[in-house]
């Protein structure tokens, strides 16, 4: 009887512990759901690359899987293969800093070897999860393959599918004033036509209607007010009315080529605001705009950053070797 009581107790003791190292292993582990319902589980040291995926889960915890409604679960696996890595070879304490270094470059290299649009969804997703290191890695990458092309040529490497021009379908429109409110709550008033040189707004509107401001949760007043000088400009400028005729090409050229002289930071914002807008004028603006500038030195080694020259220039800068034109 003892014998049986005995073996009972180790039993119960070891099933204990067996729920114990599966708690704790939980604890370690989140779930995260992508924009088309496929699940991934992975180590909360992996999740954590993602600052918008800490900031989710220290607001809502683990319990339930974390959803990413901007990522696909084909662009999810990659991004959680890079982390995986990069979490684990950031643990790597028994080699050579520089050689640990350069085998990550490697093998980052290795990682971007993949189609156009797979590139193209991994740094909208760097920049979307606020992964730094794959934002800057999908940049760099997009960077070397859009030297020598036209904004044309971009467009049909990475797949961007052309749509009915805005301006053809708000012909015959009666025109109405729509309010957008920025991600800092700042509300603007502008023409129905205007706010439609975002296909995000048109569709929004078409949702939703006009009667609240309609919330753009990815730009900021000061974005936002130079976007919609943009708009407003272009609108009023690129057709013929029975007032004026349409602007000369070479005249809205140097206009845009104006609008375009400002510091990083902002040049930056304003690549994804129009992304984020799906303004495909403005996005093709700064894809001629980065087209423009002469880069020296082979692409593969170079690290790249956005810097406005003494002649007000857009340059790019490599901030590794110091390589680059003046303009």
């Amino acid at each position: 009887m003892m014998v049986h009581v005995r073996q009972l107790i180790v039993v119960f003791s070891l099933v204990l512990l067996f729920q114990g190292l599966e708690s704790s292993m939980s604890k370690n582990r989140v779930k995260l759901r992508s924009s088309d319902g496929e699940v991934f589980e992975v180590d909360l040291a992996v999740a954590y690359e993602s600052h918008t995926v800490k900031g989710m889960i220290e607001d809502a915890g683990t319990e339930s899987p974390i959803q990413l409604q901007n990522v696909s679960g084909k662009t999810l696996s990659k991004v959680i293969e890079y982390c995986s890595y990069h979490v684990q070879r950031s643990k790597s304490s028994d080699e050579n800093a520089g050689n640990l270094e350069h085998e990550m470059k490697l093998w980052d290299a290795e990682f971007m070897k993949v189609d156009p649009g797979t590139i193209f969804d991994l740094f909208l997703a760097g920049y979307y999860l606020n992964i730094k290191g794959l934002h800057d890695l999908g940049g760099k990458t997009i960077c070397g393959m859009m030297k020598g092309k036209t904004a044309e040529q971009i467009r049909k490497t990475f797949n961007i599918k052309d749509a009915v021009s805005e301006e053809e379908e708000d012909v015959g429109r009666e025109n109405h004033r729509v309010k957008l409110r920025s991600t800092d709550d700042e509300v603007f008033e502008v023409d129905e036509v205007v706010a439609y040189k975002s296909r995000r707004v048109r569709n929004m509107i078409k949702d939703s209607g006009t009667e609240n401001p309609v919330l753009l949760l990815k730009v900021s007043s000061k974005i936002l007010r130079k976007v919609l000088k943009y708009c407003e400009y272009h609108v009023g400028n690129s057709k013929s009315s029975d007032d004026k005729p349409a602007t000369p090409e070479d005249e809205i050229k140097l206009w845009d080529a104006e609008f375009m002289t400002v510091d990083p930071a902002t040049f930056s914002d304003l690549v994804e605001a129009a992304s984020y807008l799906q303004i495909r004028s403005l996005e093709d603006l700064a894809f001629q705009t980065l087209h423009d500038v002469e880069v020296i030195g082979p692409p593969h080694v170079i690290q790249l950053d956005i810097y406005v020259c003494e002649d007000k220039h857009m340059c790019l800068n490599c901030r590794d070797f110091g390589v680059f034109s003046s303009a």
